[in-house]
């Protein structure tokens, strides 16, 4: 499956929702999603969308410093 206009809200939104996890600084959440914005301007839509997804987490883990995004809100869902 190709990448499509309709994939970049999405994309988007998973963008701001992965660096609200790490950080609470809305600073940081602006800069990230400027450079993501920045990205998705240059996207080529014959990519599937989990590869652009990898290049979009690989943008915010360089960004934050933060290996896994998603580290705390997984120990969450394995407690439960």
């Amino acid at each position: 499956m190709n990448s499509s206009l309709a994939c970049i809200p999405c994309l988007l939104n998973q963008t701001l929702n992965a660096v609200r996890y790490v950080s609470s600084d809305a600073k940081q959440h602006e800069e990230t999603m400027r450079e993501v914005l920045s990205l998705a301007s240059t996207l080529d839509f014959a990519v599937p969308p989990p590869a652009i997804v990898r290049i979009i987490h690989e943008r915010i883990r360089n960004s934050t410093g933060v290996v896994d995004t998603y580290e705390a809100e997984k120990k969450r869902a394995n407690r439960m």
